[in-house]
């Protein structure tokens, strides 16, 4: 199992983009303070459900992508949970709402703690780029919805109890704009 492998799964556009993004966020673990007492992990892999880990490392990760946007998060040692969608058009938001009502129930957290988010130019720098509060539409809730599961770990069978399982999570919804619309950001981290 490799970076590529598990990015290009998704079949999407800008795969080698992303995957090249996706390795100078790793890439870059090493220079960030909380390395200094912690060797960087080399081995990554893929549990039953799906979810990315280091083998023999304290450091969690998940990462999220969509057709334009690589989102790598990693916490030292709590279990975390990232995912990024763009905007789901009102027809299709429509008909998942009915299919997945405990999402639509669902609240958005507000966001309350320091995140910073990149993303890479035309000329392969990367510029910081400013996050908001996330609205309250459905698109939003389905984000936070598979931040969560993704953080506990076992996927979409973890759905029935998403409210309990949330509850044990410290949870933050943001929206940025792009050239593309609206891309919304979710971070579920265990309390």
């Amino acid at each position: 199992f490799s970076l590529e492998g598990y990015i290009s799964t998704s079949g999407k556009a800008n795969r080698d983009e992303r995957i090249f993004t996706a390795f100078l966020i790793l890439e870059s673990l090493p220079t960030l303070p909380f390395f200094a007492t912690e060797s960087v992990p080399s081995s990554l892999k893929k549990g039953i459900h799906g979810k990315p880990y280091f083998e023999n490392s304290s450091i969690k990760i998940n990462i999220a992508h969509n057709a334009d946007f690589v989102l790598v998060a990693y916490d030292e040692n709590a279990e975390i949970g990232v995912d990024l969608e763009g905007e789901i058009k009102p027809q299709k938001a429509e008909k998942l709402s009915e299919r997945f009502a405990s999402i639509s129930s669902l609240k958005t957290a507000k966001l309350e703690e320091k995140i910073s988010a990149f993303i890479m130019n035309k000329n392969r720098k990367f510029e910081s780029i400013k996050l908001s509060t996330a609205d309250e539409n459905f698109t939003a809730k389905w984000t936070t919805a598979e931040a969560i599961m993704k953080c506990d770990g076992r996927g979409f069978s973890a759905l029935p109890e998403l409210e309990k399982i949330k509850e044990k999570m410290k949870i933050c919804t943001m929206v940025f704009d792009s050239e593309n619309g609206k891309e919304y950001i979710a971070v579920a981290i265990k309390k």
